[in-house]
């Protein structure tokens, strides 16, 4: 995304590049959301909500304040349950409330019980040391339009 003064070239690749951005403010707002932090201890030294005000009040620097938000995604081991809620609220009720591109209404049951299970059942192949079966379950679940995403000990299914 490019300021507002300067003209920008329309291209398929910018749309794909912003689609994919997008998305990974997505994911970051639900990660957070759903994730119960255990550490308690670190503290983000980053003022993001003034940062992301003054992006704003320097005519209208979107891109200036998109990156205050990767800012937060990059440094998202900082994050506990003692700043999850201000950082909630500040993606929710600041950051959505001027670019309006999370869906804060998603909910899980979004995901169809026939690919929750096709993802279940790969991932206990996966575990099983069954990697053909797995990868074929993947396909099958890629040709349905959905994406598997591993970490070390559980995956999440996500909308192509």
């Amino acid at each position: 995304m490019g300021h507002y003064r300067n003209q920008r070239d329309f291209t398929l690749d910018s749309i794909k590049q912003a689609k994919i951005e997008r998305q990974k403010i997505e994911d970051f707002y639900y990660e957070l959301k759903n994730t119960d932090y255990k550490n308690n201890n670190n503290i983000i030294k980053y003022n993001y909500i003034e940062e992301f005000k003054n992006a704003m009040d320097k005519d209208l620097n979107s891109p200036a304040a998109l990156a205050v938000v990767d800012t937060l995604i990059n440094n998202k081991a900082s994050i506990n349950n003692g700043n999850k809620k201000d950082i909630l609220d500040f993606i929710e009720n600041t950051f959505n409330k001027v670019f309006a591109i999370i869906n804060t209404e998603k909910k899980d049951y979004d995901i169809p019980k026939e690919i929750q299970g096709l993802a279940e059942e790969r991932w206990q192949a996966k575990n099983r040391g069954d990697y053909n079966k797995a990868d074929s379950i993947r396909e099958k679940i890629d040709e349905m339009g959905y994406i598997i995403e591993d970490a070390k000990d559980k995956y999440t299914i996500k909308l192509k």
